[in-house]
């Protein structure tokens, strides 16, 4: 799964979650694309069968903002993700705050990178890092995380608030960063999430699917295959 990073579809921010929602605009009768001024508000859902922390979310839909409090704390353990863990380290206080600051952990023998880039020497800690970080920043982007020419295909949606998911992307050089971290127990990532609403209400099933989108960015850039 891992390759060259660069930008995605776009080049904008965020990870594609049009790939989960699969939401476009509607003809009008101009046969022109046309959306919603306001869109609706949600239809009830059912729940999941998703993880603990995506059934958490889809319980605080429609609460007030400030319940995203409630996410800071113990890790969440990502079930079906190879014992990921994500641990929210600061959660913003309203849809208009700076984004949440989470960081993504795995441990080193489920990730699988050879001992030799991850603790022989810093100068290959370094790359291996940077390298990572590529590859994330790419698929966060809408990449593949393989090949920089393969964008995903699909479009954005309108209506509520937040939503992107990022990482510090790199630069021409390779330096040493902080926004991923290999040691011999573990492999972490440090990202921002906005985490989304409709008006100053909790979109609790939105960012139980954008958890879902980023679980699969996790399999396929924190794993060495």
């Amino acid at each position: 799964h891992m390759g060259k990073g660069g930008k995605g579809k776009g080049g904008g921010g965020g990870y594609p979650w049009w790939e989960h929602l699969k939401k476009g605009g509607k003809k009008g009768g101009d046969g022109q694309d046309s959306y919603d001024a306001a869109p609706a508000a949600p239809s009830a859902r059912p729940k999941t069968s998703g993880t603990t922390l995506q059934k958490k979310l889809e319980s605080l839909e429609n609460a007030s903002y400030p319940a995203y409090k409630d996410l800071m704390g113990a890790p969440w353990e990502m079930e079906g993700c190879g014992g990921c863990q994500i641990i929210f380290d600061r959660v913003q206080g309203d849809p208009y705050a700076p984004a949440s600051w989470v960081h993504v952990r795995l441990p080193s023998s489920i990730a699988n990178f050879p001992k030799e880039y991850v603790s022989k020497s810093r100068v290959r800690n370094v790359a291996l890092c940077d390298f990572i970080t590529r590859v994330l920043a790419d698929m966060l982007r809408g990449g593949t995380g393989v090949d920089w020419t393969q964008t995903v295909s699909g479009g954005g949606w309108s209506g509520s608030k937040g939503g992107d998911v990022t990482v510090e992307a790199p630069g021409q050089y390779v330096l040493a960063r902080t926004s991923v971290v290999a040691t011999t127990e573990f492999v972490e990532a440090r990202l921002t999430i906005s985490l989304p609403a409709r008006g100053r209400s909790v979109e609790g099933y939105r960012a139980a699917e954008i958890i879902g989108g980023l679980m699969d960015v996790v399999k396929k850039s924190l794993h060495f295959d």
